[in-house]
């Protein structure tokens, strides 16, 4: 994404050059992030608490920022700041505005699949009048965006246990002797190559109105309204054993197999998914100033996120043409990249559909969401003059809820007839040609079925609401109370001469939940858990001196929560087996130490350096909450390293004009930056494939999910009259992507390379031709240790050129 950054005092303002991305600030992932749009919580349907601004057509918002300091004012949540959009105020525009983008996208992997380019086209439009009843403003917005996400997939399943076998078995799969002094190696359940095509169409609205009757009051309205729908159509070739009658030719020193041999079915599988998501969201913000030293803020508001999710997936395995059981021996090799080359045993024509019939399955899930919130605020600022500049006093109070469920239907016992009459009548070509063609593998293509033909051939109906034989699944619903307050002092003076602001400030919650889970398996009685009140202290200081000579010291003090996913009690919620265990623990808690120094001795140069250092507390709540016949929780799921846990930090960054250089070069401008990141936070493997053998015991824990050790940020730009060229570069170490909360999944480094150019046509319209990921950088995720690819994506190069209008 290319972004030009600006940082003025602890907070980051972001302009957004591709608004059909999402922002990310440093090294802030979800898993520690918190968002709010205009001061207040947001509704997701994922499940964290972070907010997707492409859902706001971000030319109606003043500005996204990220927020470092966390002051007793702001909405408690995050580890890392707070990041943070507000809707633009049309009065404070004091002119009309009418602004458009028009854009086209093209991506040469979504031209593959037979995707036509995407297109973006937002507008908006802002005014303002001086009426008999005060001055009243209007805001109004508009985005339609129809987009695709194309990517080529290798994956291996998170099914991975720890081997030492050489060869066939009695059980038929490798094993664990721990008498034996066989090379340790960790293989994967199944290997998969996918062809995806998706796309997604989104429509957003968003309309302000502000109305000042007079110097005292200034009332804002505002709602927004999204919708998106989302199709994703696959073809997966796999095979499905992985463990079975394996020869390990090489293996790395982390463990990781690079070579072997073993025997397999093969398996074709096609599969649909349908996504309707609607975001709705309102509030009225009142600000009344009674005298000139007091002002009262008011806000209530309304979110609610609503999300329908249908899949339907066929499948077939290979016959006994291919051999005995449908099975076939291989040698997979890993060992130059991360995706395998594969050869057979024997002569094959992955390619002939007349090979899968055996092992026919059909499957339907639904997932349906809805997550609401209701909250109320008040802060009250009353200006004291002298050093305690102002005082703020404020209360909070929401109600979150959230109710989820989900189905999965499977079928037993597919008649042979409707096997063979979907083998003959359901074939389809590739979805993607030169799938692959960048990985050096030599599975490019295969037999592929059309999913919703496949379905129905072996189900006998096209109501992909019918339920089939087998269901199982659960459902979920949350309750979360928050009510918070706080005061907070901002202070304004001298200190040996040098002037010196700030504040100092105390937030108080209480927080209460209830939940309630069900399984439509196993024990059929639902368990309720109503978590009592929790009570949270969060103290908080920050002050800065201006040294002069355009040197800034900035220090802050402050005490934070991370209030995990809103569906589950703790860092880590597990569901597992045919009933379930669920473990309960407080909310993680973190006292941070920030020091930044910030020196701009000139207009042009800007230079910043920053410190901070986060000891991390948490403690279980007494008692786990088992199902009924559930299994014991596996103890790596615990998260005792909270108790004792830290992260620290530092960064260094540069910012150069060349305003003083003879023309054309006093156009140039240039900037960088580096973070690095240390932690003893450590979050063990939670898997266990072999019950006997949980890969805790093998492998050694991972970080902080999203945090890298070390980033690398660097641009540049020209500018002269008309014409603009500029590039970024982007570079993130590896850090822990898990998934969900069932295995650790660690990506590699990246790096990203993105450039545009410009050309102002006049005062009122702008050309912009934009390039992402130049370099054709791919993905790779390691399991369980490194070495081990788990997952390559390609995903190409995206161009974009669009017309800025402004009026």
């Amino acid at each position: 994404m290319l972004i030009e950054k600006t940082k003025k005092k602890s907070k980051k303002s972001v302009t957004f050059e591709n608004p059909a991305e999402d922002g990310t600030f440093g090294d802030m992932g979800p898993f520690f992030g918190f968002s709010t749009f205009n001061g207040r919580e947001i509704t997701g349907s994922n499940n964290f608490r972070d907010i997707s601004f492409r859902q706001f057509p971000i030319e109606l918002q003043k500005e996204v920022g990220y927020r470092s300091f966390y002051g007793a004012d702001q909405v408690e949540g995050a580890l890392f700041g707070l990041t943070t959009s507000e809707a633009l105020r049309p009065l404070d525009l004091k002119k009309a505005r009418f602004q458009a983008d028009l854009r086209g996208i093209y991506s040469s992997y979504a031209d593959r699949s037979g995707q036509s380019p995407g297109r973006r086209l937002s507008a908006s439009y802002v005014d303002q009048f001086d009426t008999g009843i005060g001055r009243i403003g209007f805001s109004a917005g508009v985005m339609l965006n129809d987009s695709f996400l194309p990517k080529d997939f290798y994956k291996g399943t998170t099914a991975v246990k720890p081997c030492n076998s050489i060869g066939p078995t009695a059980s038929g799969n490798c094993t664990y002797d721990p008498n034996s002094t066989n090379a340790l190696y960790f293989p994967t359940g199944s290997h998969t190559f996918r062809q995806q095509r998706s796309d997604e169409e989104q429509r957003a609205y968003f309309a302000t109105i502000q109305w000042q009757p007079n110097e005292k009051w200034d009332i804002m309205i505002d709602g927004e309204r999204s919708s998106r729908i989302q199709s994703r159509y696959r073809s997966e070739f796999a095979l499905t054993e992985g463990f079975r009658s394996l020869t390990p030719l090489e293996i790395a020193p982390s463990g990781a197999p690079l070579r072997f041999s073993g025997e397999t079915k093969l398996e074709s599988l096609g599969f649909a998914r349908t996504r309707d998501e609607k975001y709705t969201g309102y509030g009225i913000n009142v600000r009344f100033r009674p005298t000139e030293r007091l002002e009262i803020r008011t806000d209530l508001s309304y979110s609610r996120t609503e999300r329908s999710q249908t899949d339907i997936s066929a499948s077939a395995s290979t016959n006994d043409l291919v051999g005995p059981g449908g099975r076939i021996g291989y040698t997979l090799d890993l060992s130059h990249g991360g995706v395998p080359y594969i050869e057979f045993a024997t002569p094959i024509d992955l390619s002939d559909h007349s090979l899968f019939t055996a092992s026919a399955a059909a499957r339907r899930g639904r997932d349906t969401r809805r997550d609401a919130i209701k909250a109320w605020r008040t802060d009250v600022i009353y200006e004291l003059g002298g050093l305690l500049e102002t005082i703020r006093l404020g209360a909070r109070y929401s109600e979150h809820k959230r109710h989820g469920q989900l189905l999965t239907y499977q079928s037993d016992g597919i008649p042979e007839a409707n096997v063979q009459a979907g083998n003959a009548s359901c074939r389809r070509g590739p979805i993607t040609t030169d799938f692959l063609a960048d990985s050096g593998t030599n599975i490019n293509s295969w037999a592929v079925f059309d999913p919703a033909c496949l379905y129905t051939a072996f189900t006998g109906n096209t109501d992909y609401d019918i339920p089939l034989a087998r269901k199982s699944g659960g459902e979920q619903d949350v309750s979360e109370k928050i009510l918070a307050g706080y005061i907070m002092g901002n202070f304004k003076g001298e200190l040996a001469d040098l002037p010196v602001h700030g504040n100092i400030g105390l937030r108080v919650t209480q927080t209460r939940r209830t939940t309630r889970v069900a399984r439509y398996t196993g024990s059929p009685d639902p368990i309720i858990d109503r978590s009592g009140s929790l009570v949270d202290f969060l103290p908080s200081a920050n002050v800065v001196v201006e040294a002069g000579r355009g040197l800034e010291i900035e220090g802050s003090v402050y005490r934070t929560l991370l209030r995990s996913a809103i569906d589950g009690f703790n860092l880590r919620r597990v569901i597992a087996g045919p009933s379930g265990t669920i473990e309960r623990q407080d909310p993680v808690k973190a006292w941070n130490m920030d020091l930044s120094l910030r020196y701009s001795p000139a207009p042009d140069t800007a230079i910043s350096l920053d410190a901070y250092y986060k000891f991390l507390s948490s403690s279980a709540w007494p008692g786990d909450l088992i199902m009924p016949g559930g299994p014991v929780l596996n103890p790596a799921l615990r998260a005792d390293s909270l108790k004792k846990s830290y992260i620290r930090g530092a960064a260094v960054s540069l910012r150069q004009t060349f305003s003083m250089l003879p023309a054309p070069l006093d156009g140039l401008a240039l900037e960088a930056s580096y973070s690095f990141t240390d932690s003893n936070f450590r979050f063990n493997d939670p898997s266990a494939t072999d019950p006997a053998n949980p890969l805790y015991l093998f492998v050694p824990p991972s970080g902080v999910p999203g945090l890298s050790k070390h980033a690398v940020n660097l641009s540049g730009s020209w500018e002269k009259g008309n014409f603009g060229i500029g590039a970024t570069y982007e570079y993130r170490s590896g850090f822990l992507r898990p998934t969900g909360l069932t295995a650790n999944r660690v990506l590699g480094p990246t790096n990203y390379l993105n450039a545009y150019v410009s050309y102002r046509i006049d005062d009122h319209m702008q050309l912009r031709l934009a390039a992402l990921n130049l370099t054709n950088e791919h993905e790779v995720l390691y399991r369980p240790v490194a070495d081990a690819a788990a997952q390559t994506s390609y995903f190409g190069q995206t161009f974009s050129l669009s017309l800025k209008l402004r009026y």
